[in-house]
């Protein structure tokens, strides 16, 4: 049987009274975060007047579908010049390894002159539902396998054990057709710190389904 959605509308549009600079526009990548029955804390990319993005947050009643507490100061900001998220933060997906709980994000770079480009990063989600950065140095970052540029990162539990990866790779700004190539690829880790990348996992056609955006993988039966 498939599952049916039926739309509601939008739930929370920023607000520009009152809000820091670092979240003058924007609200993109939800993530939810449950604080208590149908209240979730909804984690977002807010962006500053140079399109900079910085983590906002609302806790939003969802069944009542009305905004709860609007914060109008960022949660985690992005880097200073010469870090790895320098320009922005994209939010992934949040993850649970050892009683810890992470959210996975890609880390914008905009150098002058130079082609954008991004690494995946992680930020610890404390027991009050506030965030901290984990790593001074991206999580994974590009190489032979995701020679360009990374985004975008969804991660789970595996039922065999350990944790899949599911994210973006660019692997051509220009595919030919004045595109870019940007597919997804597939890694595994055992502890939710080390992966291994295994290349390409969502088969790609240029000029048809060429540039593959946010994954989100949800497990399910077969019928």
């Amino acid at each position: 049987m498939k599952n049916h959605w039926r739309k509601l509308g939008q739930l929370y549009t920023p607000q520009a009274t009152g809000r820091h600079q670092k979240l003058a526009s924007h609200a993109a990548n939800p993530l939810p975060v449950q604080v208590a029955g149908d209240i979730y804390r909804i984690f977002y990319s807010g962006r500053d007047e140079q399109n900079r993005s910085s983590v906002g947050a609302v806790d939003i009643d969802i069944k009542e579908r009305t905004i709860v507490h609007d914060y109008h100061e960022p949660f985690f900001e992005h880097g200073q010049p010469g870090c790895y998220y320098s320009d922005g933060i994209s939010i992934g997906s949040l993850y649970h390894v050892n009683g810890a709980s992470y959210i996975l994000f890609m880390g914008w770079q905009n150098p002058p002159d130079q082609q954008w480009r991004g690494d995946i990063g992680r930020l610890l989600l404390t027991s009050d539902l506030t965030i901290m950065l984990v790593d001074s140095i991206p999580l994974m970052s590009s190489d032979l396998v995701d020679p360009l540029s990374l985004s975008y990162p969804w991660v789970q539990a595996s039922s065999a054990g350990g944790f899949d990866m599911w994210y973006g790779s660019t692997l051509a700004w220009d595919a030919g057709n004045g595109e870019m190539l940007h597919a997804i690829h597939h890694a595994t880790s055992k502890d939710g710190e080390s992966w291994i990348k295994n290349g390409l996992v969502v088969p790609y056609e240029i000029g048809r389904a060429q540039a593959f955006s946010k994954p989100t993988v949800l497990h399910g039966e077969s019928n």
